[in-house]
């Protein structure tokens, strides 16, 4: 099967990331936990793990290819845990998908640190959307780690979610609800 290609305008804010995002999950009949490598490999862009790693903190990175080898890769660092993974994959799919020239070695750093939250929101929409959130908790799930386990995601990004998502009490709350 031919990689779909994909030609996404330009969405320059934060609302406009989660609409893409949206756009994304419904156009290639996603469910959840979204199977993040299928839709990339779909879109005709490969994944590989970095050799030497990267250094620092450095999770991911996408290259925009010539067209002939494909649309671009996803280098990812190795042995990192697989819902980090998840999201890594799913932000440097918003790079592919909205700026893929876009250096992270760019001199704009406030452009560029705009950017990357643009990425943040795309992967959390994508992975974890509002409206499967909210039906996953009205559905009886109230802890953190039910959630993450559901979208296969970390704790850390589930925490964040449900707080975007007006589920916020579920973070500040102990027992029955937050940790568990």
């Amino acid at each position: 099967m031919e990689p779909e290609k994909c030609h996404y305008r330009h969405y320059p804010d934060e609302q406009s990331a989660r609409l893409l995002a949206r756009k994304v999950f419904t156009k290639h009949n996603c469910s959840c936990p979204v199977d993040v490598k299928d839709l990339v490999y779909s879109l005709g862009i490969d994944i590989v793990y970095a050799d030497p790693p990267f250094p620092n903190k450095v999770l991911g990175a996408f290259i925009s290819l010539k067209e002939e080898y494909g649309k671009g890769l996803i280098i990812l660092q190795p042995n990192i845990m697989p819902e980090r993974e998840r999201f890594t994959i799913a932000h440097e799919l918003y790079h592919a998908l909205i700026r893929p020239n876009l250096s992270f070695f760019s001199s704009d750093q406030q452009a560029l640190k705009v950017h990357e939250r643009e990425a943040n929101i795309f992967a959390s929409e994508l992975l974890m959307p509002k409206s499967k959130v909210l039906s996953v908790y009205d559905s009886g799930c109230r802890t953190i780690s039910s959630f993450a386990e559901i979208f296969w995601v970390s704790r850390h990004a589930m925490r964040i979610r449900l707080q975007e998502v007006g589920l916020g009490f579920l973070v500040e709350k102990r027992g029955n609800f937050g940790e568990n």
